[in-house]
This record gives structure tokens, C-alpha cells and sequence, in this order.
């Protein structure tokens, strides 16, 4: 998908063809190969939740009842994967998590994000990074995404831009219009920011990505 016309919107039906398959598959699979599909259908199973109901097949419609929050959908979601690739092309040109790492610690943080053990700039230490390659994806909270953002992209700007060659600039791309976007999302309730910008923004990353 690269852009907003590519994507299908879910319906009831397809919701419950879902689930279907998934109740379907749990006794069969074992607990690894099970949750691999459900992540690549994009939905958790249980016996017991709503949409497995077949009474309340008719009333529930997860398509009007159900709405993501943007945040933890991106910044959780997209992020942690798309730094995740950006810092395995970065390592081609020697920059490690250990150098984003140092960049951090020359930042004053708010009181507010900086407790210990839950900090934005404990983000890329050497602990946290041994986990990120395990899980080959930079793993973060929602809070720690929005705190770490702007250091991260001021980074980029004065740290890896300079010395990027063609592929890297391309990377650095890629998760400087991700960030426009969800800047825009963070603004949406200003004037000025409309639908149109949002929907071009995300376009827009969407093709650097690929």
C-alpha cells in the first residue's frame, strides 16, 4: 500500500470472516504460527470477546462502533518498525544506536519524561538497543515516540543528512515525512491543517517508504 486509494476499508463481513478463520485455526496451530496470523490479519482472537458472539452478529459492526486512536496506531505501530529500518541502512555508513544514543544525553528533558526507566532518552541505551535488534524494531511507548521525535529528526538534520550518501538520504527521507505527518495529525484542530494537507502528507511518506 503507498497510497490512500490502495486502501480497503473493512466491512462487518469481512470483520467476521476474520474471526471466523481465527476460531477456526486455533485448535490447529500452535501458539507461535497462531499469533504470527494474527498478526497478519490485524486481529487478536479470543473465545470469549464480542465479535465471536454469533448472537450479536447483527448488532455489533466494529466498523461503526470501534475507532483507533491515531498515536498509539502510528507512533506504536509504524514507528517502531520504520526506525527499525532506518538504523540497519544507517549502520552502512557506521552510525549505531549508540551514536543516537549520546546525541540524546545532550538534551535537557522535561521533568515530566524523564523518570527513570521509562525515559525518552533512555530510548537507544545499550540494554534497550540489544532488545530493539531482538525484536527488529525499535521498541517504544506512545509517550516516549512524541518525546523522542523531534530530537530524532533534529539528528537527522544535523547529524546524518550531512554525511548520507544516496540510499541513507533516501532513509532520512522517509522517516522526516513520517514525522511531518504526524505533526500535522498532533495540529489537526489548528486552521490550516486540513484533510487535504493530512492526506497528502501521508502519500507522501508512503511513496518514500517503498
Amino acid at each position: 500500500v503507498f497510497k490512500l486509494s490502495d486502501c480497503v476499508q473493512h466491512t462487518r463481513h469481512t470483520i467476521k470472516a476474520i474471526q471466523t478463520e481465527l476460531q477456526t485455526s486455533r485448535p490447529a496451530m500452535g501458539k507461535t504460527a497462531f499469533e504470527a496470523k494474527e498478526t497478519r490479519l490485524g486481529f487478536s482472537y479470543s473465545r470469549r470477546c464480542i465479535l465471536a458472539d454469533p448472537e450479536l452478529d447483527g448488532t455489533v459492526d466494529l466498523t461503526k462502533h470501534n475507532m483507533n486512536d491515531w498515536p498509539h496506531t502510528l507512533l506504536q505501530g509504524v514507528l517502531p518498525k520504520l526506525l527499525w529500518l532506518f538504523f540497519h541502512e544507517l549502520r552502512l555508513i557506521g552510525l549505531l544506536y549508540s551514536h543516537i544514543h549520546d546525541y540524546m544525553q545532550q538534551w535537557h528533558w522535561p521533568r515530566r519524561v524523564d523518570s527513570s526507566g521509562n525515559a525518552a532518552k533512555t530510548l537507544f541505551n545499550p540494554k534497550r538497543s540489544e532488545s530493539h535488534n531482538a525484536a527488529t524494531k525499535v521498541k517504544c511507548t506512545m509517550s516516549e515516540a512524541l518525546s523522542a521525535m523531534p530530537v530524532i529528526v533534529h539528528w537527522i538534520h544535523m547529524v546524518v543528512l550531512r554525511i548520507a550518501n544516496h540510499a541513507q538520504g533516501l532513509a532520512c527521507t522517509a522517516v522526516l515525512k513520517f514525522c511531518v505527518f504526524c505533526e500535522l495529525l498532533i495540529y489537526s484542530a489548528r486552521p490550516g491543517v486540513t484533510t487535504e494537507r493530512i492526506g497528502t502528507a501521508c502519500t507522501e511518506f508512503l511513496e518514500a517508504f517503498k
